[in-house]
């Protein structure tokens, strides 16, 4: 299939430099030292994180201590996140738009790097995309394991990271408005929300025993510009004009952009 070279691309690109750095410190967890439910529920570790990948990476650590090692899932989220863009895309866009977006996933720097880094950020961001493409099939009358779809990648999202839930819920309106007119379709979209919402419940207390801390400490002063270098891929606030090339074109008025308002 024509993503396959795509995806070939994404995997040398992550994997090829993937034990060269040093870790990092915030890399570390304290996974190798206490039992896995310990992991789960236990201390500072999440209140900043859910504990998604830290029970994933607590088996990865288990068996070696090699960076490469412990970075492995995060690389091949790295590469579901370019499977997800290109799903997605192609289902509301076509075929050659999601080839782009994917290949353009796959030699984004900034995608490449933290996908080479024990964070949440690329899983959550794949099951993000994998969610809103199940949402989207179910507002348009899919069947009910579309939902159910829908619900699962949202619930491995918000226990991945918790800044999947902003995405998730920012995106919601998006989808019911999708379903517009169609009553089962938006049963369907409404109960596997709140089933994804109930799965998040868990965590509420880490969540807001940290509020006033780190999560609700503000924008570092550089976020906006380090944002914009990240989603261009382009530093040194040349990333500016990659956006404003981007809305000169209007791509909300071309037959994508009205795909996405279908």
């Amino acid at each position: 299939r024509p993503i396959a070279p795509i995806l070939a691309l994404a995997t040398v690109a992550r994997l090829a430099t993937l034990g060269l750095r040093p870790m990092l410190e915030d890399e570390w967890t304290n996974v190798e030292t206490i039992p896995l439910l310990d992991v789960i529920f236990h201390g500072y570790e999440i209140l900043t994180n859910p504990p998604g990948l830290a029970a994933v990476e607590h088996f990865f650590y288990a068996l070696s201590l090699n960076p490469w090692w412990y970075r492995l899932p995060v690389a091949m989220s790295g590469v579901l996140l370019v499977y997800a863009t290109w799903r997605l895309v192609r289902s509301l866009s076509g075929d050659r738009a999601a080839l782009l977006a994917a290949t353009l996933c796959a030699v984004h720097p900034g995608l490449i790097v933290w996908s080479q880094t024990v964070r949440g950020y690329v899983p959550a961001a794949a099951f993000v995309l994998l969610a809103l493409d199940a949402g989207q099939r179910a507002a348009k009358g899919g069947r009910d394991r579309d939902a159910v779809a829908f619900a699962g990648w949202a619930v491995l999202a918000s226990w991945t990271h918790y800044t999947a839930v902003f995405a998730l819920i920012g995106l919601s309106p998006w989808l019911l408005w999708r379903a517009r007119g169609q009553r089962e379709s938006i049963r369907r979209l409404l109960l596997a929300g709140t089933a994804a919402a109930l799965a998040f419940v868990p965590l509420l207390p880490w969540v807001l025993a940290d509020v006033g801390y780190k999560q609700g400490s503000g924008w570092m002063p550089d976020f906006l510009a380090n944002a914009v270098a990240f989603m261009t891929g382009v530093p040194l606030g040349l990333g500016w004009g990659v956006l404003l090339v981007i809305v000169i074109g209007r791509p909300w008025l071309s037959a994508g952009g009205r795909a996405l308002l279908a």
